[in-house]
């Protein structure tokens, strides 16, 4: 295993140790305490840092470093863990694979109505920007391009639930269905990363929705 960054270090003493100044940092970890006020200063740039308050004693009070709660992004989660446990029970109750069905049918009619003030009335170019937005809202690293025959092409980078899709393709169903209502045009399934792929990618076929079929799987 190699050893913790300076900066992860920092991280976990401010983890486990609440609010610190400069000094009691450098004291921890061994190293002066200029080097200690420069990771801090980019530690604040970032984002990941903040000053808290003073911590008053013999001399000059120091300033207190804490951790902001966007620094909480930087451990584990267990989301993932949580979220397969909990599909896992559903799926275990009487009727399971239809609630699951009925869960995942509602959570798309959530997002449709979140959305909709986003994508109401515009064309179509317009809602993949709007759509894209919304992906890249959650980590998706999404972009589109038109391509030459009228259609557009799709791409999702990152896959953020990659993992319960795999195991529970009706997710990448679900999100088919939605680009689907969402955009109101025809969505075509070209690759995704739960069944392999390096990325998500799906067709847009200008035209009314539920023409097209996606292959099983579809969408992820």
């Amino acid at each position: 295993m190699q050893p913790a960054s300076t900066r992860e270090q920092i991280f976990s003493l401010l983890r486990t140790g609440g609010p610190m100044t400069a000094a009691r940092l450098s004291r921890h970890l061994g190293i002066g305490i200029t080097a200690v006020r420069q990771h801090l200063e980019r530690l604040r740039a970032e984002g990941w840092v903040e000053v808290v308050g003073l911590q008053r004693g013999r001399g000059r009070p120091g300033q207190l470093f804490s951790l902001t709660s966007e620094a909480d992004r930087l451990f584990p989660q267990g989301y993932e863990a949580l979220a397969l446990d909990l599909l896992e029970a559903v799926l275990r109750l009487p009727q399971g694979q239809t609630l699951l069905r009925r869960l995942l049918a509602a959570r798309r009619r959530l997002w449709l109505e979140r959305y909709a003030p986003r994508l109401a009335g515009r064309p179509l170019a317009e809602r993949l920007d709007r759509v894209t937005e919304v992906f890249n809202e959650r980590g998706g690293l999404a972009h589109y391009a038109a391509q030459a025959d009228g259609s557009y092409l799709l791409t999702k980078y990152h896959c953020n639930i990659s993992t319960v899709a795999s195991r529970y393709p009706i997710f990448c169903q679900e999100e088919r269905a939605w680009l689907q209502e969402a955009l109101e045009a025809q969505v075509e399934v070209v690759g995704l990363r739960s069944t392999g792929g390096r990325f998500c990618q799906f067709r847009i076929v200008p035209g009314l929705a539920g023409a097209a079929s996606a292959r099983p799987g579809g969408g992820g």
